[in-house]
């Protein structure tokens, strides 16, 4: 796993797939927000990520929110 940015008092974005090539057009559109951005080729690493650092999310309202 790697993340492409550390900011560690600022939520970043999960981008999981197990195949790498999956994640280069939504890490391109996204790293225009300026937002971390953290990489996880598996289930598992998405999980340690989500435990290692806080992890945006969207909610119903579409209102950001930190996990």
């Amino acid at each position: 796993m790697s993340s492409t940015a550390t900011h560690p008092e600022r939520a970043g974005i999960l981008l999981a797939d197990d195949m790498e090539e999956n994640l280069t057009a939504p890490e391109a559109v996204l790293a225009s927000l300026n937002e971390p951005l953290v990489r996880a080729r598996s289930g598992e690493e998405a999980m340690k990520a989500l435990l290692r650092q806080p992890i945006a999310r969207w909610n119903a309202s579409g209102q950001r929110s930190r996990t």
